[in-house]
């Protein structure tokens, strides 16, 4: 199929992105029930079910990420019988009913092998083509969690499907750590930093690629002197002019948004730093980001709304852009670069977390 597409492309002159329209619409959204693995085998698929390491209702995509023709699921290990938390989607390869293979490998998900990824909470990806997955190292996180090895971040070439770094955050971390997502900063040079949330700690963890060193900087008091247990530290970064980037983050039930200059976060010279954006009507989740702009829904509501950070934070400069068909949550928004459009991908979350979600969860990826 690649090659055919590669040989129109080539004598007929029209875009790969136009050929897969007209060969493949989308005339619906992209649905599927519970977790569809694609085992190696029809026994170890017989084995992981009959022994528990896998259980198809238990598991739940929650974030997106498009790659030419391919779908990235993030599948985070909340639940017992999951045997993979990253899946990958060929939409040109598959026909029927989506089913999904274990990212980069069934075997790279190996439960207490410190070398694979135990628990992929959030990944990143860039405009180079690498993902960039934060492990935490904790499973079972819903139901009793289990911290199994050290967390970590892994890089994995999207091209290759190959993983070509391994990062060992440990150091940054501590017992309490609660590590929930990862941002990626590319400076005018191509120098990469990580940043990466510590909830509990109320921290971000800074990791610089290069010198393979990192320093955690703590967040001051306005920003952390309303957080409840157990709450969520949303990141979002932005790209201005130079390369120059800002670093957004805010605490589901805080009340405000605040960012930051990555340059500071670089430099370890966070304190005092730290701007307040505004005033948040209520919990807010961040979806994703699309240059300078920002996704994001209150909690427990269907609707998505867009904030250029260009603008002032304020009711009057956020559009609604998307709504929720009933019973559905959105979870994350990305960009599909071949076909030049936002995504948006919903379930019935609320569902899974109550565990009444029956056979399996709904889930759908939508054009925004």
């Amino acid at each position: 199929m690649k090659i055919l597409l590669a040989v129109l492309n080539i004598c007929f002159g029209c875009s790969v992105a136009t050929l897969i329209d007209n060969l493949c619409p989308e005339t619906t959204a992209l649905t599927w029930e519970g977790g569809p693995i694609n085992f190696p085998s029809n026994s170890i698929e017989k084995l992981s079910s009959a022994t528990g390491q896998y259980i198809s209702k238990n598991i739940v995509a929650t974030k997106a990420a498009f790659h030419l023709d391919k779908i990235i699921l993030l599948t985070s290990r909340f639940k017992r019988g999951n045997p993979c938390s990253l899946v990958i989607y060929d939409k040109l390869m598959k026909l029927g009913e989506p089913v999904f293979d274990p990212y980069p490998s069934l075997e790279d998900h190996e439960e207490g092998n410190c070398a694979a990824i135990q628990n992929a909470v959030d990944f990143y990806k860039d405009h180079l083509g690498f993902l960039w997955v934060l492990d935490s190292g904790v499973v079972n996180n819903l139901m009793s969690p289990s911290t199994l090895c050290p967390p970590k971040v892994v890089c994995i070439s999207l091209l290759t499907g190959k993983i070509l770094k391994t990062l060992d955050i440990s150091s940054l971390a501590d017992e309490n750590s609660r590590l929930q997502h990862i941002v990626v900063d590319y400076d005018i040079l191509g120098k990469v930093h990580l940043y990466i949330s510590d909830a509990a700690s109320h921290a971000i963890l800074v990791y610089d690629i290069e010198k393979d060193v990192g320093y955690r900087a703590v967040l001051p008091e306005c920003v952390t002197n309303t957080v409840e247990p157990f709450d969520t530290l949303y990141l979002a970064i932005t790209k201005c002019l130079l390369g120059k980037s800002t670093l957004y983050l805010t605490y589901l039930n805080s009340p405000n948004i605040f960012s930051i200059k990555t340059d500071y976060l670089k430099k370890g010279k966070q304190r005092g730093k730290i701007i307040d954006v505004g005033s948040k009507v209520a919990p807010m989740v961040f979806l994703g980001v699309d240059k300078h702009e920002l996704y994001f829904r209150y909690r427990n509501e269907p609707e998505i709304y867009r904030w250029n950070t260009h603008e002032e934070f304020c009711p009057e400069t956020l559009r609604s852009v998307f709504v929720s068909e009933d019973g559905f949550l959105p979870t994350s928004v990305a960009l599909d670069v071949l076909k030049g459009k936002m995504k948006v991908i919903q379930s019935n979350f609320q569902d899974y977390l109550g565990d009444t979600c029956g056979v399996g969860v709904i889930h759908q990826i939508v054009d925004m």
